[in-house]
């Protein structure tokens, strides 16, 4: 592969204003497995610009037509995206770097995915690394985590990855008979993981089918099902009573019935969850108190604050002035479900505004 493909395939556009990049073409949406849209192109035509999205106005998306146009876990991810109330030129940015800066570093190592695979590369996708903290940070038995990145990893011994090794021929699922075994098929797609599946009072709706790597499907439920603490916890421990079970059949012991695994795996996070909480932190916080400032100067205070209950966030501005008295203060909602970090940028951001258009300059 030559430099340029691998520069090529590792660019993703940062939305701006949205008037250079295509809805259903370019890759622009943080999803990190592809960056693209999956949603059927029904409502849009397909040379549809990201701009026809946002509300040029009021600096937002318009949120109504995105939830029309897309799939829920596609909404949520784009309505997740900051937007500047400046709305600066679209730019491509790096997928191999937070920052999305170029690094040969990282260059190095996307290459080496592309020849070797993630597995067998050393490193994954730096993109990935929300999902590696939420499956390590997911309060089960270490067993279970360990499962859950080995499968993401590419690593346990299903007949799909046996074939391609190549250890064995054949790597026809032995139960269905239909597909090869993939960790999709064997976790998600087939008969017997689908009469599991509709056990449980999950929210599953729009996660995909016909996925052979199980990784996309981890990480669109862990982006339309983030409100329960256990979900996640209930969802892993499935899909690992999915593999154990496969694994007691072919060493001779009987198939147990998708409300057998899914009693099992209830029991299992019923009785580790509360058992292994965090510790509370009970030590008092320092208190911090409000410093004086220069003679006629201004302090700008601000602060965001996400709702995840609600999938909405929001930010507060307080200025002061050199004796602390309130100036001037404003609060805003912000009704789409964006990150902490970014609440917290759009709250300066709204801070630094706010002191302009009240023409204040002598600001700290």
């Amino acid at each position: 592969m030559s430099s340029q493909e691998i520069v090529n395939r590792s660019l993703r556009w940062q939305v701006g204003n949205g008037k250079r990049i295509r809805i259903w073409e370019d890759k622009w949406i943080p999803t990190p497995s592809t960056f693209r849209i999956n949603s059927p192109s029904n409502h849009l035509p397909r040379e549809a610009l990201v701009s026809s999205l946002i509300n040029n106005r009021s600096a937002t998306w318009k949120s109504k037509v995105v939830k029309h146009v897309f799939l829920q876990h596609e909404a949520d991810a784009i309505l997740s995206i900051p937007l500047s109330q400046y709305l600066p030129e679209d730019k491509l940015v790096w997928v191999g770097t937070q920052n999305g800066m170029f690094t040969v570093l990282s260059a190095y190592k996307l290459a080496m995915e592309s020849l070797l695979g993630p597995h067998n590369a050393g490193n994954s996708n730096q993109g990935l690394k929300p999902l590696w903290k939420r499956i390590w940070s997911v309060n089960v038995p270490s067993k279970i985590k360990c499962f859950a990145w080995r499968v993401c990893k590419r690593i346990p011994p299903t007949k799909a990855t046996l074939c391609h090794r190549p250890i064995i021929s054949d790597p026809v699922c032995e139960v269905c008979g239909l597909a090869a075994e993939t960790t999709g098929h064997l976790l998600w797609e087939s008969n017997k993981a689908k009469e599991i599946w509709n056990e449980v009072s999950l929210n599953l709706e729009g996660l995909g089918h016909g996925c052979e790597d199980f990784t996309d499907i981890l990480w669109k439920f862990i982006e339309i099902e983030p409100s329960s603490p256990m979900n996640l916890e209930l969802f892993i421990t499935i899909c690992w009573g999915i593999w154990l079970n496969r694994n007691e059949v072919r060493n001779g012991e009987p198939v147990k019935s998708g409300g057998e695994i899914v009693r099992r795996a209830l029991y299992l996070v019923d009785e580790f969850f509360p058992a292994n909480l965090p510790a509370q932190n009970k030590a008092s916080a320092k208190e911090v108190k409000w410093s004086a400032l220069p003679r006629n100067k201004l302090k700008i205070n601000v602060d965001g604050a996400i709702f995840k209950n609600v999938r909405e966030a929001g930010v507060g501005v307080i200025i002061r002035d050199s004796q602390g008295q309130v100036v001037a203060t404003q609060s805003k909602k912000i009704p789409f479900p964006i990150g902490a970090i970014e609440a917290e940028a759009l709250a300066v951001e709204s801070g630094i505004l706010f002191a302009s258009n009240l023409g204040m300059t002598e600001v700290i």
